[in-house]
């Protein structure tokens, strides 16, 4: 176990109320943390799975300045 394990483990020593709301406090921030990053993940993956749709389908469909009427913009390179 690591020392910050260590710490967070209940002692009789660590019964102060204020010891205990640090810790409460510590664990609900790293919870939400983590929850955060999987949510983060997940989303990543989601997006991941459309663009790849987009790109697969993209052959089907032509390009937009065709139905609106306007003519391509040449892309500068900065």
């Amino acid at each position: 176990m690591s020392e910050e394990q260590n710490v967070l483990e209940y002692t009789p020593q660590n019964t102060n109320p204020h010891i205990s709301r640090l810790k409460f406090e510590l664990c609900v921030e790293e919870n939400w943390s983590q929850q955060n990053e999987e949510h983060h993940q997940k989303r990543l993956l989601c997006l991941r799975r459309e663009l790849d749709l987009i790109q697969s389908t993209e052959w089907i469909y032509g390009p937009i300045e065709k139905y609106i009427g306007q003519t391509q913009v040449s892309k500068q390179k900065f």
